[in-house]
């Protein structure tokens, strides 16, 4: 579990760079840039709802070693 925690933390930090970014655009008033940066912040609340989905269902898991089995196959089909 700690390390899908240490996934949630990163991708937290990916999406306040790509804020960062987007608020220098802002400033500077580039809007080509605006929209690139849109396309993803769109993907990191993707990527942070994902990511905090599986610390989530981890967590009501626990130590339970056939609950761990099932949401590995669920995790295995995803198709995204």
């Amino acid at each position: 579990m700690n390390l899908f925690k240490k996934v949630l933390e990163h991708e937290k930090y990916v999406t306040s760079r790509i804020y960062d970014m987007y608020e220098v655009a802002l400033k500077e008033k580039d809007y080509a840039a605006q929209s690139c940066l849109k396309w993803f912040i769109d993907e990191q609340v993707e990527e942070e709802a994902n990511a905090s989905e599986i610390v989530e269902k981890l967590e009501m898991i626990g130590d339970n070693i056939s609950g761990l089995f099932y949401l590995d196959g669920q995790l295995g089909a995803r198709k995204d």
